[in-house]
């Protein structure tokens, strides 16, 4: 007799429609977790969904990180049941590059198109924040400052400019100001700076769960823990296979980070990736009230090694991270660490006890993370290149302010073919990846 829970060696489809149900499961139950008021019956509902051999969808995304779960709940928004969202990891995993307590965001470009996608991405944000009953954005004033004899030496100036030819509002000080403003910085007279009053800090774990419970009360369905082995274009539409399944949709959101360049190689398209481990500190400081949120900014320094930080939130801790290309080791995916790099560290606690002394007592602790990055360091989303059928995003370090505002408009190029927002300059077209010739069309 055989044990019940081992069905006979003939029965292998039994065997993996139970192994696709308690991936589901776990699924289900961790966007239950994740954030509280995850309804009951809808994810009920999805378990009863999942039971049933489903292989066609109209849209399937592949990751579902920041810009991925933002595309599942867009979608689902519109489409309900007829999306499939496939992760390879557990939900709420660390292993990317968008699972944190903050992200900044900002309106500080200096590029238009870049400006006002930051306008839309704050909108996107409260709309997800009213339709989710969740407070994601946590608005902490932002600090832009960079040396007026530097290699930056115009950049605060031009900065302004746009603002105000925007319309956006922004207050401009020198050392004096901002330290009277600010008193726990210690700025040398060569330093300028750019107040924005409404800039603020994403809370990505709080996002994420947003827009992934949001898609299971709409209806879509999710499997986690799935790793996806191969996509490739088909007759009518995209196959997208798993370990134990293949499933069609007409129209694919490919947002797999650090993972991308190997589907992108089977799709027949080469883009230059490369895939940096960077890490982020938290910090005790000497004192929780001088470095609390009303109290002082987010604050971003203008270097050709960027430094940025933030109030304490999310831990009793303030965090701040160094992007110094020098120190951020290049790797392949196969041989990511996750240690400290504790040069990297050192020089940030040096950098910080000079400018912000107390902000770094003592090491809470070091994240590390990965961030993937085209030539030119600027984010993509876009459809791939004479594939309209295929939207395709990287965040490139500096995306998840926008992730729920790139999911919005890959639900609108998915289902009308086309989109609301002007997306030029973070497309293919641009000229930081055309002029480095970094996307070669393949042989769809």
């Amino acid at each position: 007799m055989n044990d019940d829970n081992q069905p006979p060696a003939g029965n292998q489809s039994a065997r993996r429609m139970k192994i696709r149900r308690r991936r589901f499961l776990r699924t289900a139950a961790a966007a239950a977790l994740t954030l509280s008021g995850a309804s009951a019956r809808s994810l009920a509902d999805n378990r009863k969904s999942a039971q049933r051999s489903r292989k066609n969808f109209d849209v399937i995304v592949v990751g579902l990180g920041a810009i991925g779960s933002a595309s599942l709940y867009w979608l689902s928004r519109r489409l309900g049941s007829n999306v499939l969202g496939i992760e390879q990891f557990p939900l709420g995993h660390s292993n990317g590059s968008g699972q944190d307590h903050s992200r900044s965001i900002s309106y500080a470009y200096e590029q238009t198109s870049l400006a006002r996608l930051a306008v839309s991405a704050f909108e996107t944000w409260r709309e997800v924040e009213a339709d989710q009953h969740s407070s994601i954005l946590q608005e902490t004033g932002g600090l832009v400052f960079g040396e007026v004899d530097g290699i930056y030496n115009d950049s605060m100036d031009r900065l302004a400019g746009k603002l105000g030819e925007l319309g956006l509002p922004y207050e401009l000080w020198d050392s004096t100001e901002a330290m009277r403003r600010y008193p726990q910085f210690r700025f040398r007279d060569n330093i300028r700076s750019i107040f924005l009053p409404e800039d603020a800090l994403v809370d990505a774990n709080k996002g994420n769960a947003a827009h992934i419970c949001g898609a299971v009360r709409n209806g879509a369905r999710m499997m986690a823990e799935t790793p996806v082995v191969d996509i490739r274009i088909v007759d009518g539409g995209i196959a997208v296979e798993t370990d134990d399944d293949v499933f069609e949709c007409q129209h694919l959101v490919l947002t797999a980070g650090a993972w991308s360049p190997g589907f992108l190689k089977k799709l027949g398209f080469e883009l230059e990736l490369s895939i940096y481990e960077v890490q982020q500190t938290y910090f005790v400081p000497d004192d929780l009230d001088r470095f609390a949120i009303g109290r002082f900014p987010r604050f971003s320094y203008k270097s050709p090694n960027i430094l940025h930080g933030f109030p304490v939130y999310g831990e009793a801790a303030v965090k701040a991270g160094l992007s110094d290309k020098n120190l951020n080791r290049k790797i392949e995916i196969g041989e990511r660490t996750f240690a400290v790099n504790q040069e990297a560290e050192r020089r940030l606690n040096e950098w910080l006890d000079q400018w912000i002394p107390g902000f770094a007592k003592s090491v809470f602790y070091t994240k590390p993370c990965i961030v993937t990055r085209p030539p030119d360091s600027r984010c993509i989303a876009d459809s791939l290149p004479d594939c309209p059928q295929i939207s395709f995003a990287v965040g490139a370090g500096m995306a998840y302010k926008f992730a729920s505002l790139f999911g919005k408009v890959f639900s609108q190029i998915a289902i009308d073919g086309r989109t609301d927002y002007d997306i030029s300059s973070v497309s293919f077209s641009r000229s930081g990846l055309s002029n480095k010739q970094a996307m070669q069309n393949g042989d769809i």
